[in-house]
């Protein structure tokens, strides 16, 4: 036997077959490599598409807004035939709007004729471009096709590069009616502008190359219009392609590293092919099994040890692979588990084994368990099922892989299930979801998924025919806290504000944050009526301001403060989702405007003040560089009703406009900043009156007023302001007299009063006005420096009719006279009021019994005639 045995030959075919083995298993192995390379990249180019996404749209959004500003230029042409006499002025408007566009120009037979700015812009007035040869083809190809073309990026006539979009116009004008080209409209952006917000550069941060690109739609030219610095594209990229005019923009984003990952495919192919080579030689080994299979016992039992070893190893093998597996019948009864990386349960003391699933699970994961056992006897297998499982502080998620296990015939099925712990997996992608759609400060929603939802909101409300309503909502003051305590007390600030605003609204409400310190909240469903709408919005609104207005603890120190609320609603005839926005915006605007802290509600009436506001703005900002703008000069009497001083009143007198109240056009220049700019105006050219007047004998000894706002005296360089006014004009510093009012005492009292003392050194004087109406407070009135009381003309109205009016006033008298200072009361306008002020101690005064204010001429001829004439007159 043993002769026979030993002499037995292995096979000459085993080894072809421990190759074919190992082959198959080779290549079995790499398809299952290949193919998990090939999710995983999907998954990449999944999230680049995203991220091209993201910029993409910012880009479009930019883009849209040059073109809407060319359509708008057309349809003034179109309007006006052709003639442009308004085009300065609208062209003006829209820069307002977007002061983005480098130059908005109409090219008449495509020459430029008119262009606004005209300043940085005088090279671009004469340009032919049909006939330039950067710019001609597009021109002509716009002029051919009458299509919108976006050129570009190319030099630009003012400089730099950038991005002109043009529009061909025609006028009807041929010999049938047909119409007639006309010429071009034109918005130029230089390329930066374009890009702003875009943020391409991120790309780069994150390891992407990425290139924005376009084809000449004449020639079919690719043009680079951005790129990242990091050269050239590994691997074919993603593409974003957005609709820009006649072309289409593309931005192609790929990884810096290239889509593949080496290094692991490399190592998953050295591990499929070490098992491919077991594999292989397990398949040789059972063949020289088989041919020793009559050997000799002690043959036998070494074969059986060597398969032992092999059978070992395979068991290390599957113990390498931590996920657990476990074998169950149709029943749930669990016949064999194994765990590597631990119990699937760790709260189990004993082996599964023996159990039923609904024994050693919670309902809903044995639930899904046995869903699938059933899918896999019906199929032969059963992949992707999910179940949740309370381990640890958060829990786990597995995935489910079950298959039909081959048993002997008429034997109850059973089945192989392995679990895969995907708790990362699904955690990644939920934080991929919340970096996208959430704000990281206050894990609200952000503006994407807020558009989202609203878009959501308005489809229903017009299917429903109920109302809702949005509310956009605005911490007051906001930066101060920033600019006082750091920008790390301001975001927990936010957090506390967003914290509220969620314990404010329903479960089913939307609450998110634009940035900054700007909310929104979306509240669905408010009824049926227009009249319900306002009235559950007024209560929402009304809620959020009061509970917002409550203390705030800010790192151990109590802050406070108030809120602006602005509410538009929507229903089925709403319109757009920016509409939308806007109208919140534009009653938010009005509820600051109405002294903050307060809501206020969109109607059409709104945003016809905002434009008129935007149009004033406009032309006070024309007429202050146009030097339009003129003092009138209000006489201001002694005892005798002779003429001491005058007190200079800001007049405004628009070519189109007429007269503007200073209540009109004063707001709106402290809104937009214009204020500066006014006040040092004035305190310029009364400085040159008061020069003016020292040459004369009748007005050298007079006084003259000014009035002074808050936002200037906060300026750090005010008593240089002041100085230099008085010192370029060669004026009497003493004869100068600065008005400020109580409201500016709330703040900053100790900087306003050094300020104060530095002026009154150089002999300035300084007038409290609207004295009574604000902070009074006498510990300040002995500290300032001050030289005059002014009655408010509120209280001098009433004096004659109303007992705490007059009280009031002589009071003010009273006050005024133990501290030293004089008083004159303003808005005079009776003799009785005259006689009752002198009667109890104020002798000067100004008001319409007196004069009105007048122009620096008229003023010196009334100085001209005696006290007695005045008056009459």
């Amino acid at each position: 036997m043993d002769a026979t045995f030993h002499s037995s030959p292995v096979p000459r075919w085993s080894w072809a077959v421990a190759w074919l083995v190992g082959l198959f298993a080779l290549a079995a192995g790499s398809a299952w490599v290949w193919s998990n390379e090939q999710g995983r990249q999907a998954l990449a180019r999944e999230q680049a598409l995203h991220l091209a996404q993201s910029h993409a749209q910012v880009l479009h959004r930019n883009v849209e807004r040059v073109l809407s500003a060319n359509h708008a230029l057309a349809a003034l042409v179109w309007q006006s035939g052709g003639r442009l006499e308004n085009f300065e002025q609208a062209a003006s408007r829209l820069l307002v709007v977007d002061p983005r566009f480098l130059a908005l120009s109409v090219s008449p037979g495509g020459v430029v004729r008119h262009v606004v700015p005209l300043a940085g812009n005088e090279r671009l007035v004469g340009f032919d471009v049909l006939n330039d040869p950067g710019q001609g083809k597009d021109a002509q190809f716009a002029r051919d096709t009458g299509r919108l073309t976006v050129a570009g990026p190319h030099p630009l006539q003012q400089g730099g590069f950038g991005v002109v979009s043009r529009l061909p116009v025609f006028l009807p004008g041929g010999l049938h009616g047909e119409p007639v080209f006309w010429g071009f409209t034109n918005v130029a952006v230089r390329l930066p502008d374009l890009m702003h917000g875009v943020a391409l550069g991120d790309l780069e941060r994150q390891g992407y190359h990425y290139e924005l690109w376009r084809l000449e739609a004449d020639t079919g030219r690719r043009i680079t219009i951005a790129s990242s610095s990091m050269g050239a594209m590994l691997d074919v990229p993603v593409r974003q392609s957005l609709e820009v005019a006649s072309s289409a923009w593309n931005l192609d984003v790929a990884p810096a590293q290239g889509w593949l990952q080496r290094d692991m495919m490399l190592w998953r192919l050295a591990l499929v092919t070490a098992v491919a080579v077991l594999l292989g030689y397990l398949a040789r080994l059972l063949l020289v099994e088989r041919a020793y299979k009559h050997g000799l016992e002690v043959q036998v039992a070494e074969r059986t040890a060597e398969i032992l070893a092999t059978q070992n190893q395979l068991k290390s093998t599957l113990d390498a692979i931590r996920d657990p597996m476990f074998e169950a019948d149709l029943d749930g009864l669990v016949h064999a588990y194994s765990a590597p990386g631990g119990n699937l349960l760790p709260e189990l003391t004993e082996s599964p084994v023996g159990k039923t699933l609904q024994q050693v699970l919670p309902a809903q994961a044995a639930r899904v368990v046995m869903e699938a056992l059933q899918k896999a006897h019906q199929q032969g297998h059963a992949q992707g099922d999910q179940i949740y499982l309370p381990i640890g502080a958060d829990g786990r998620w597995f995935e489910l892989s079950v298959a039909r296990k081959e048993v002997a015939p008429g034997a109850a099925p059973r089945f192989v299930s392995v679990v895969r712990d995907i708790t990362g997996h699904k955690q990644a992608k939920s934080d991929v979801r919340r970096l996208a759609f959430y704000d990281p400060l206050t894990e609200l929603p952000n503006r994407r998924l807020l558009q989202d939802r609203l878009e959501h909101a308005l489809t229903s409300a017009a299917r429903s025919q109920h109302q809702g309503a949005l509310l956009l909502i605005d911490l007051d003051n906001f930066k101060a806290l920033n600019d006082t305590l750091g920008h790390d007390k301001g975001d927990l600030l936010l957090q506390q504000v967003a914290q509220r605003l969620r314990n404010s609204v329903r479960d089913c409400d939307t609450v998110a944050r634009l940035g900054g310190d700007e909310f929104v909240v979306l509240v669905d469903d408010l009824g049926p009526s227009q009249q319900d709408a306002v009235t559950n919005a007024t209560a929402v609104a009304q809620k959020i301001v009061t509970l917002l207005s409550q203390p705030y603890d800010i790192a151990g120190r109590e802050h406070r403060s108030s809120t602006s609320v602005g509410v538009s609603l929507f229903g089925a005839h709403t319109g757009t989702l920016e509409e939308t926005l806007k109208r919140s915006d534009v009653a938010l605007y009005q509820a600051k405007a109405a002294g903050r802290n307060t809501l206020r509600f969109f109607d059409p009436a709104m945003q016809a003040e905002v434009e008129a506001r935007a149009a004033l703005e406009v032309d006070l900002r024309q007429a202050l560089a146009q030097d339009a703008l003129e003092l009138h000069y209000q006489p201001q009497v002694g005892p005798s009703d002779d003429v001491v001083g005058a007190e200079a009143l800001l007049r405004w007198t628009h070519p189109e406009r007429g007269a503007v109240s200073p209540a009109e056009f004063i707001a709106v220049a402290e809104q937009s900043g214009l204020i500066l700019d006014l006040g040092q105006w004035v305190l310029r050219t009364a400085c040159a009156q008061l020069r003016r007047w020292a040459d004369d004998p009748r007005t050298s000894g007079l006084t003259l007023a000014v009035n002074v706002s808050v936002h200037q005296f906060r300026q750090a360089d005010f008593v240089a302001r002041v100085l230099g006014a008085l010192d370029a004009a060669g004026a009497d510093a003493h004869r100068l007299k600065l008005e400020i009012t109580e409201s500016m005492l709330a703040q900053d009292l100790e900087d306003i009063i050094g300020k104060m003392v530095a002026l009154k050194a150089r002999g300035v004087g300084f007038s409290l006005d609207d004295f009574g109406t604000g902070y009074s407070s006498l510990s300040y009135l002995k500290r300032l420096p001050l030289d005059q009381l002014k009655i408010d003309q509120t209280f001098v109205r009433d004096v004659l009719t109303d007992p705490n009016d007059a009280a009031i006033a002589r009071t003010i008298v009273a006050l005024g006279q133990s501290l030293g200072l004089s008083v004159i009361a303003e808005g005079v306008e009776t003799w009785g009021q005259r006689a009752f002020l002198a009667s109890h101690g104020c002798t000067h005064c100004q008001g319409y019994l007196i004069s009105r204010p007048l122009p620096a001429a008229r003023f010196e001829d009334y100085l001209r005639n005696d006290p007695q004439q005045r008056l009459q007159a």
